[in-house]
């Protein structure tokens, strides 16, 4: 029916729409804490010693979706996806 084919090309562009919009992604390689006095004292040209993590996860909307390690590929910084996040469980 006209109805049922209308359905069925709405559906389709919505599934199109949504599978082509862009979603921010962002992964933090590190976090670390310094003392206050320490923060107000940096200057050009001091190091701040950190550690990079075994895996990053990258979220979307602040939700993790994904573990992967930081390389690089093809020239560029990139973070190759390991896995699924471990999400913590809803109770």
């Amino acid at each position: 029916s006209d109805r049922t084919d209308s359905d069925e090309r709405w559906t389709r562009s919505i599934r199109d729409d949504i599978e082509h919009a862009t979603v921010e992604v962002h992964a933090t390689l590190i976090e670390t804490q310094l003392s206050l006095g320490r923060l107000l004292t940096l200057k050009p040209g001091d190091v701040v010693p950190i550690e990079l993590p075994e895996t990053v996860e990258l979220c979307a909307e602040n939700i993790p979706l994904f573990q992967g390690v930081v390389g690089v590929s093809n020239g560029c910084n990139a973070v190759q996806v390991v896995g699924a996040a471990q999400r913590l469980s809803r109770r």
